[in-house]
């Protein structure tokens, strides 16, 4: 039966090794991203909520300039 040598058996093993952590850390980086998703979901309904409060106050076709907080109401 033939065999690897030392120094075949070696480098196979490195490679397998080195695809398994790239493989971990597409993981990883897909768990992040997961998470930053959910955070600019619950950012879009905090705004939403902030965005309706407002309109509420000023009205639904004022505009708000956020550089200056300046309402114009339309």
């Amino acid at each position: 039966m033939d065999k690897l040598t030392d120094e075949e058996l070696t480098l196979i093993q490195s490679m397998l090794n080195k695809f398994n952590q790239m493989k971990m850390q597409i993981g990883d980086a897909e768990m992040q991203k997961m998470i930053i998703i959910d955070k600019v979901d619950e950012l879009k309904k905090e705004y939403e909520k902030i965005e309706k409060d407002l309109a509420d106050k000023y009205g639904a076709q004022a505009q708000i300039n956020v550089q200056t907080g300046e309402v114009v109401k339309k």
